[in-house]
């Protein structure tokens, strides 16, 4: 599975560092030596940079970054290895994390290829900056083994995974926060992923609340002592916010459905020349389509009782929703192509066609992270 999930993606290791790779490695010293790295962790991830950026905070990566430039010397091909590394690394513990919550592996298998190729993977995977949700979703998956491993009665080892996760994956972006809805997938499939009814999510809900509780604390702290929006970033209104959370789910529709010309440059937020917001009629159309099919399937898999396909329909919108602009009103663009590495994961559930009467989920599972 790990090499496999790479193979689209090699010929990443012919390219140089383009767009924002150059102002966060080649032109920042803190990233040529090591002995920086206490400025790294101590600074936002655009320190001492002039642009207008939101100030997230991921240390992580600057230092996963200083790391690669001391061994390659700053090289691309080194930081473009290590993209393919981190995704394959993500892939098979994806796909281990499928076994587990399906108990389909040849379904779990198709889903993940499905979704490590899948070609909104090209920003993530072969451009060195989008290393951010690489790291991310290694972290998240890090925290949902370490779920298993404690609900099976490893407990030390499992919340040692846990920290360990959720540490990574905070301090590598901040779509982190997500992470609650993950450890609630895990949890409702340890328990034998019953029809989710109310009782049954809230029963999931309820395996995440520590989880929730310290995502809210990193969201108040970063509110309040490090906003990611910066002052001088323009507001809009409240109509016009919510016009742009539906098209930015047209663009992650159109994404996922018709992956063509792929670019960031896609998607930014347009004004008139008279400051005037403008908006795009297909975008809305496609937003206002995409809401409503997921409305029908999760309507048609309730009946059905297709629970697994539920449970992954409703991670994939919860993953959705740091990178909506369902909260921020405050956009530079609407959605880049790698803000849906977190969300197609959930979505990729919704593949796996039927459990196996006899599952070996929980041995590949634990070729990984051994239950």
């Amino acid at each position: 599975m790990a090499v496999l999930a790479t193979v689209p993606f090699l010929g990443s290791l012919a390219g140089g560092f383009v767009y924002d790779d150059h102002v966060l490695i080649e032109q920042r010293n803190a990233v040529h030596s090591l002995a920086e790295l206490g400025e790294l962790w101590r600074g936002e991830f655009w320190q001492g940079l002039p642009v207008v950026h939101f100030r997230y905070l991921r240390p992580l990566v600057s230092t996963s970054y200083a790391i690669d430039w001391a061994i390659w010397s700053g090289h691309p091909f080194g930081f473009h290895l290590t993209n393919l590394v981190l995704h394959a690394s993500v892939s098979l513990l994806f796909y281990a994390a499928l076994c587990r919550w399906t108990a389909a592996p040849w379904g779990a298998l198709a889903a993940t290829l499905a979704w490590a190729w899948h070609p909104s993977k090209v920003e993530a995977v072969s451009w060195i900056a989008g290393r951010t949700d690489l790291l991310c979703a290694l972290g998240i998956l890090v925290l949902c083994g370490g779920v298993k491993r404690r609900l099976a009665g490893s407990v030390v080892t499992g919340i040692a995974l846990e920290v360990l996760g959720f540490a990574i994956a905070l301090s590598s972006k901040e779509h982190a926060v997500v992470a609650p809805a993950f450890v609630a997938v895990e949890a409702w499939a340890h328990f034998g992923r019953r029809p989710l009814d109310g009782p049954e999510f809230l029963r999931a809900a309820r395996h995440a609340l520590v989880h929730a509780a310290v995502a809210l604390g990193y969201v108040a702290f970063r509110a309040f002592h490090f906003p990611i929006v910066p002052e001088r970033v323009g507001t809009m209104s409240f109509i016009d916010a919510r016009l742009y959370t539906i098209e930015t789910l047209g663009e992650f529709a159109r994404i996922v459905f018709f992956p063509l010309s792929l670019s960031i440059q896609r998607a930014p937020i347009r004004i008139d020349a008279a400051h005037r917001v403008l908006h795009d009629p297909v975008r809305l159309a496609l937003g206002l389509a995409f809401i409503a099919l997921l409305a029908v399937v999760l309507v048609i898999w309730r009946r059905r009782n297709s629970s697994f396909r539920m449970a992954g329909c409703l991670l994939g919108l919860a993953a959705l929703v740091p990178v909506a602009n369902i909260v921020a009103p405050r956009m530079v663009f609407l959605f880049a192509e790698r803000f849906s590495y977190l969300p197609l994961m959930g979505f990729a559930m919704c593949l796996v066609r039927a459990r196996a009467k006899r599952s070996w989920a929980t041995p590949l599972g634990g070729l990984v992270l051994p239950t």
